[in-house]
């Protein structure tokens, strides 16, 4: 039989396990729903991705598993892992991820607890794992098959502030051996979160802060708070020297960034390029109301948080110093960057717990003697469950739901794209897609995940041009760089090097295969590529012109369509937004499922209504006559494109469209004929 010592010590253990199981049952939720139609989520037997990067970091884990890199060192430790497994097992990537993801992610719960439990604030503990493992960005940003290093992102640095911790509090045994993981465990960060050097460089110096307050303020660990600060010194030198870091340009490199996320998303555009953070739906500020949505739930209970937060910090600062880097990331969220609330959470969740031991204090204080010992107990165990509860946004964690990025047809799109073309064709795509083409069609691209400088401006360019022949000239230069020289001219010269660029002045043959591909998900996008693609060196501006893509019309009456986003009136050529606002119909622009394309005009100056047939459904677009000129519209939506040019190879619309872009040689044949 335990002891009551004993069974004290193992409740506080088994407690952690609360907050992980319930962090598996709300992710594999969604693995139920998928099951039940295996048709919607799963390709092939293999499930959907529901993040872009997610192809990414599944092309180096199916590399790994075949043995195509050669240095592990090279990849992130994630493709690293989840390519063993996947060779282990004999499954794809995304087969382990379904599962390893929501696994991963939810040992967040037990760092969280643990480090305030030897801190003797179990309650702290216990509800700030509860908002770690269940705040609705956090369930959204590690759902099944994302297939990202969030995963860890915040479950590595928690787990390394509570050996960081232990090292001082621990018995000297488990003392050492907790200064040997941190350093592991801060080692395993570096290699998963790649790239952000400057994260694990301030989790160090918190701990040296950390080590050298407490050698000052705590006498009966201050011996070994100078050991390890010596030590922490030694290690971080030769960890500089080694990897040659400089800490002034990384400083320099983390500032840049944290204003690139908050602040410079409000600034005008400076620079010969766009700022092209201000199309990140990822980077965009959220507001009080939506700060509450992704974290606590409600509004008042975020306030709440923040006070027991603020309070925490005051009358705990020493233990929240080991924290600051985490905490530090999670504060962006109230400026912009939306998705780092997710390292707020658990810090919200820590003042709901820190408030519990603030009223005891208080009752104690003021109302002990006036309250009997067993409604003492009583008044304990329900401020606590209020806590907790509070702690737990329960309202939202039944709505959530994470669909796959592309759905299946797309993915199969991409599949057979790669069947269709030669092995050293490269695949002009926008940068979303650029890791998807990279997984799923084996193929080389022009750019993938993000902004890259002129090359991805170009691109969009290429897919905004009001002419073919400029759009493929722009694809020529893009292919061979010559937009680079740019950067050495002045505004103005930019603007006239561009024209020489769209007239093809500097035309060569292309040296390897080129396709140009358009699938379903870009009409949404399309505005801020067309910003993008407008842009004015002289002027520093470009303009937004989007697509609306309509669904589920339903007739209200003759030659009048209601539908999800508004109200289609072809008596009078208007379509009127929810919002009440009407667009003058310019017209009505028809392609059958034969391909056949027909006209209904309605008045000089208004907007288009484009309408695809395929079988016995309908697509409907709306947009301004700038958007309906484009490359993209007539070569995606309309399938109207210069055969000298481009060649149609795969066609299967709305899902994906690609073209073969024609040699040099086969363009200059077709004009002599």
């Amino acid at each position: 039989m335990l002891n009551t010592k004993m069974r004290g010590k193992l409740f506080y253990i088994l407690i952690p396990f609360l907050p992980f199981l319930l962090g598996l049952a709300f992710r594999f939720k969604e693995l139920y729903i998928w099951l039940q139609e295996p048709d919607k989520y799963f390709y092939d037997g293999r499930p959907l991705l529901t993040s872009f990067d997610g192809y990414l970091y599944a092309k180096q884990a199916l590399d790994f598993a075949n043995g195509k890199v050669q240095s592990v060192l090279s990849i992130s430790l994630i493709g690293v892992l989840e390519g063993y497994l996947s060779k282990l097992f004999g499954v794809y990537p995304e087969n382990i991820d379904l599962y390893l993801t929501p696994i991963l992610s939810s040992l967040v719960a037990f760092p969280v607890f643990y480090y305030w439990y030897k801190l003797k604030m179990p309650v702290v503990g216990f509800c700030g794992a509860i908002t770690a493992a269940l705040s609705p960005i956090y369930l959204v940003r590690t759902s099944i098959v994302r297939f990202d290093t969030d995963s860890l992102n915040l479950t590595l640095p928690m787990f390394s502030v509570l050996f960081f911790l232990l090292s001082v509090k621990a018995k000297p045994l488990w003392a050492g051996l907790a200064f040997l993981s941190s350093w592991v465990v801060l080692f395993l960060y570096e290699w998963w979160y790649r790239g952000h050097t400057y994260i694990t460089v301030s989790m160090v110096g918190a701990y040296i802060l950390f080590l050298t307050v407490e050698s000052v303020l705590d006498k009966t660990s201050r011996k070994r708070a100078l050991i390890y600060l010596i030590l922490t010194l030694l290690l971080s030198l030769i960890a500089v020297i080694y990897k040659g870091i400089n800490l002034k340009s990384l400083l320099a490199f983390a500032i840049n960034r944290a204003k690139a996320w908050t602040v410079g998303l409000e600034q005008g555009e400076k620079g010969l390029l766009p700022n092209p953070n201000i199309g990140v739906i990822e980077l965009k500020e959220l507001g009080v109301s939506k700060l509450a949505e992704y974290t606590m739930g409600f509004e008042p209970v975020l306030y709440i948080s923040i006070i027991g937060l603020c309070l925490l910090i005051i009358f705990r600062f020493r233990y929240i110093i080991l924290m600051l880097p985490i905490l530090a990331i999670g504060a962006l969220s109230f400026f912009g960057a939306s998705r780092f609330s997710m390292y707020l959470a658990p810090f919200l969740g820590m003042g709901i717990g820190f408030l519990y031991y603030v009223a005891l204090w208080l009752i104690n204080k003021h109302a002990g003697s006036f309250i009997k010992d067993r409604y003492i107990h009583l008044l304990r165990a329900g401020l606590l469950s209020l806590l907790v509860l509070l702690s737990a946004p329960w309202t939202l964690l039944a709505e959530l739901r994470t669909p796959p990025i592309l759905n299946i047809k797309t993915n199969e799109g991409y599949v057979k794209l790669g069947e269709l073309t030669p092995k050293n064709a490269y695949i002009l795509d926008w940068w979303d897609y650029g890791y998807v083409v990279q997984y799923l069609s084996n193929r080389r691209v022009f750019h993938a995940s993000g902004f890259d400088g002129l090359r991805s401006l170009f691109i969009a360019k290429a897919y905004s041009s009001n002419s073919q022949s400029e759009a493929y000239n722009l694809i020529n230069s893009i292919v061979w760089g010559n937009f680079a020289h740019i950067f050495q001219l002045s505004p103005k010269e930019s603007v006239l090097y561009e024209g020489k660029l769209r007239r093809g002045e500097y035309l060569k043959e292309f040296p390897f295969p080129v396709y140009w591909t358009f699938n379903v998900d870009i009409p949404k996008k399309f505005g801020w590529i067309y910003y993008y693609g407008s842009w004015d060196f002289e002027k520093r501006e470009g303009i937004k012109s989007p697509i609306l893509q309509v669904y589920n019309c339903k007739a209200i009456g003759r030659n009048v369509f209601k539908c999800d986003q508004g109200v289609f009136d072809f008596n009078r050529g208007v379509y009127i937004k929810e919002n009440n606002e009407a667009l003058p119909l310019k017209a009505v622009i028809m392609r059958s499922s034969q391909g056949q394309i027909s006209a209904l005009p309605y008045r000089r100056i208004g907007f288009y209504v484009v309408v695809v047939q395929k079988g016995n459904k309908l697509a409907r677009y709306v947009m301004n006559e700038r958007a309906f000129n484009t490359a993209f519209v007539q070569m995606y939506i309309l399938r109207n494109y210069d055969s000298k040019l481009f060649e149609l190879v795969y066609d299967d619309f709305p899902y994906l469209v690609a073209y073969r872009v024609r040699y040099l040689r086969e363009v200059q044949e077709s004009e002599t004929d």
